[in-house]
């Protein structure tokens, strides 16, 4: 079978991918390190709070989570890929592993846990 060419070729090849890599990661949350900053009003003084340093399984698991997006990056930004079936493949391989690593890498601890959009209480009024 000859090699894929073309600008139409690459642009159904890039949505294939597109489409692969978000069904192999489906229904997976994507987490943060970033801590909520919270509100303060202005008749309380500010109190001030320390955030307790990560634990070491907080470390690994993102160090494992970090390893993997790398892992899949690697695959995806190599230059000069002639797409093929094979290639094609190999992509389509790749990223189903998503769901398998992440399920071995396991949950987040509930600090590293962002709430999802549309968790947060409804606004009070109509």
């Amino acid at each position: 079978m000859p090699a894929i060419t073309g600008r139409w070729a690459a642009r159904v090849a890039v949505t294939i991918v597109v489409a692969l890599l978000v069904s192999g990661c489906a229904g997976k949350t994507a987490t943060s390190t970033a801590a909520s900053t919270p509100s303060t009003t202005t008749t309380a003084a500010p109190t001030t709070t320390t955030v307790p340093p990560m634990t070491a399984n907080e470390l690994a698991w993102l160090k494992a989570v970090t390893a993997l997006h790398n892992k899949i990056d690697k695959v995806f930004r190599q230059s000069g890929v002639t797409l093929t079936r094979a290639k094609m493949t190999s992509y389509a391989n790749t990223l189903r592993g998503c769901g398998r690593e992440l399920a071995r890498i396991g949950p987040p601890s509930d600090r590293l846990v962002m709430p999802r959009a549309g968790s947060a209480p409804a606004a009070a009024g109509p």
